[in-house]
């Protein structure tokens, strides 16, 4: 069977999980990587770019790296429409597909799962937490606590979407100020006190009661507004102070923020033009 591998979104935690607080990250199917096949003299600029992915992964040592190579050179590989760049775990759904079939001895302990994933991605980004490809292999939504995973229970998210801002973003300078403001006592009091029970309590409400109340996400919104400036870019932000004071949707951060996606709550899809649902129909 040609399985599909989802794209990911951490749905709350983004920044919290950072300073070992609580996340949740769930699959998003809308997009997907999946395994296919080019004809003989088919597109070799992907066979190319394909190979270039090749050479560092197959050094991981987890791999079938001999049957692995013979299958892309037969024309064999990963075709995506996994936005790169958004924060929606690109390079995860790829890794979780190579793990998938071409391990020589799959995990199959979410632990060992993990590790084994963490160390392919790591052959892309350096370092990785493992936590993209492990929610894209499973397809199951994880709870990350205390530096653990689990899986959870699958999720209502029919009043979830995205919104494409249509701004490039980029984390590493954002997480950089986050870090710098953890640093300023009148940053960390509401942080410690107000941001960060919040988020554990909307985990709770989610992971064992399959509750997401929309009187949290609004509280939380309101909280990264005052939190989180420097991640909300200004046409986005007149976004959302519209929605917290019309009460029919609530925006918050997607990942680092700064552009790419955001995630929003909403009545019903037509909240705000083109909204992308985190759950297909």
């Amino acid at each position: 069977m040609n399985r599909s591998y989802p794209a990911k979104v951490i749905l709350l935690g983004e920044y919290s999980v950072l300073t070992h607080g609580q996340a949740l990250a769930v699959p998003m199917s809308t997009y997907t990587a999946r395994f296919t096949q080019l004809d003989e003299n088919e597109d070799n600029d992907l066979r190319a770019l394909m190979s270039q992915y090749l050479d560092p992964i197959c050094n991981s040592g987890l791999l079938d790296d001999q049957r692995l190579r013979v299958d892309f050179a037969s024309g064999r590989y990963i075709d995506t429409d996994i936005p790169i760049g958004y924060g929606l775990g690109s390079s995860g759904a790829f890794c979780a597909a190579i793990y998938d079939q071409y391990a020589i001895d799959k995990a199959e302990d979410l632990v060992e799962l993990r590790s084994d994933l963490r160390a392919l991605e790591a052959t892309f980004h350096s370092t990785s937490s493992g936590i993209d490809p492990l929610v894209s292999y499973t397809d199951r939504p994880i709870l990350i606590k205390d530096g653990l995973v689990s899986a959870v229970q699958d999720l209502p998210l029919d009043n979830l979407y995205l919104w494409d801002s249509g701004l490039e973003r980029r984390s590493a300078a954002l997480i950089a100020i986050h870090r710098e403001k953890l640093k300023k006592g009148e940053f960390w009091e509401p942080w410690s006190t107000a941001y960060l029970p919040l988020v554990e309590s909307m985990i709770g409400q989610l992971s064992t009661r399959g509750i997401l109340e929309k009187a949290s996400m609004q509280h939380l919104s309101q909280l990264q507004l005052q939190l989180f400036a420097e991640m909300i870019p200004s046409a986005v932000k007149e976004l959302w102070t519209a929605g917290l004071g019309l009460g029919t949707y609530s925006m918050k951060l997607c990942g680092a923020g700064g552009g790419g996606f955001f995630l929003v709550c909403a009545d019903h899809q037509e909240a705000i033009p083109d909204l992308i649902p985190l759950r297909q129909s």
